[in-house]
């Protein structure tokens, strides 16, 4: 195994590093352990006193990236900013992603019209996060104002009130109606090939009899529903629906996708759950995965990556994948 970890533009050699990486949160966060002895104070060739801990090279809102791999094939796992130091043996670097950025910072601006696009990018001038259109979805707001608002909140309100989903992919924002707008690349996994575990990867106990309906009003004041495309059979009409209330005057093709997707998730059917792997290959969230499953071959299939939690220690380097069954998707 092999790392290239720079922390506050300082090349560390770590003990150990955990990292997690999710679409259900846009707070990303990693810990890397250092041996605390690279950093006492020395007078010639001789240790006086304990560490200095104020003579650490790091500070607070340092610059973090961690890229790991084997024989030197490394690949980024996390990017962001030092959320705090912890003065202990050995000594632990806790970061945070490109949220970082918005912690902290107070937001207030006003606007009878604009776009969820532009909203973003004034909330996060002044900060090293990246805002893209492309990123972004067509998204028109109105009559929209914050004072003194806590700029991490803002993002939350445009969770609560537009029903989108919200992630940071490293250092670039992205809002979108339904997390699987961003698919990458494919990998593929072959169970006691290049697995180390598979036995939380099990077969979803959704029913399919869930019906969501996102609730709004239009121009008029009047009261809308807005149901997903999926058809439901004559049995299923007659079961659970769920109300979801969202602000006035979003798209009705954006309330759509909202309702499709959160119909999917609700209704999931087919294998998820979590499977753990070796470093390579290198696996981000958004990914699919193609398991070929030759022991069980009802679990073969792609899957789409919503979560990655990774460990790498003396005791070897591991990916723990939260995933959910993508063919029929």
């Amino acid at each position: 195994m092999t790392s290239d970890i720079s922390v506050c533009g300082i090349t560390v050699k770590p003990s150990a590093v955990k990292w997690r990486c999710s679409l259900t949160d846009y707070t990303d966060t990693c810990t890397i352990e250092l041996p605390l002895s690279l950093y006492t104070k020395k007078n010639g060739d001789k240790t006086i006193g304990e560490p200095s801990y104020n003579k650490l090279p790091f500070h607070e809102g340092g610059d973090v990236l961690v890229m790991l791999g084997y024989d030197k094939r490394n690949t980024t796992r996390f990017m962001g900013k030092i959320l705090r130091i912890n003065y202990a043996v050995p000594l632990q670097i806790e970061c945070e992603g490109y949220s970082y950025d918005l912690r902290g910072k107070r937001f207030t601006k006003s606007y009878q019209k604009t776009t969820a696009y532009q909203l973003l990018k004034d909330l996060c001038a002044d900060t090293d996060i990246i805002i893209q259109k492309k990123n972004i979805a067509d998204l028109p707001l109105t009559n929209v104002w914050f004072k003194d608002f806590p700029a991490l909140e803002v993002l939350d309100w445009l969770k609560k009130n537009c029903a989108c989903r919200i992630w940071f992919d490293f250092d670039k924002l992205f809002l979108s109606p339904s997390m699987y707008s961003n698919k990458k690349d494919t990998v593929k996994l072959i169970p006691g090939f290049n697995t180390v575990k598979d036995d939380e990867l099990k077969k979803s106990a959704a029913d399919g009899e869930v019906r969501i309906n996102i609730v709004s009003k239009d121009t008029t004041g009047k009261t809308k529903k807005t149901k997903s495309d999926k058809k439901q059979t004559s049995a299923q009409k007659s079961k659970t629906e769920k109300q979801l209330k969202v602000r006035s005057g979003l798209p009705s093709d954006y309330l759509k996708q909202v309702a499709s997707s959160l119909d999917l998730e609700e209704n999931h059917q087919g294998y998820e759950g979590s499977i753990t792997c070796f470093l390579e290959p290198s696996i981000e969230k958004s990914m699919i995965v193609n398991i070929d499953d030759q022991k069980f071959p009802d679990r073969s299939g792609h899957y789409f990556v919503e979560t990655v939690e990774g460990e790498f220690s003396a005791s070897g380097g591991r990916q723990k994948l939260t995933l959910k069954h993508y063919d029929n998707n």
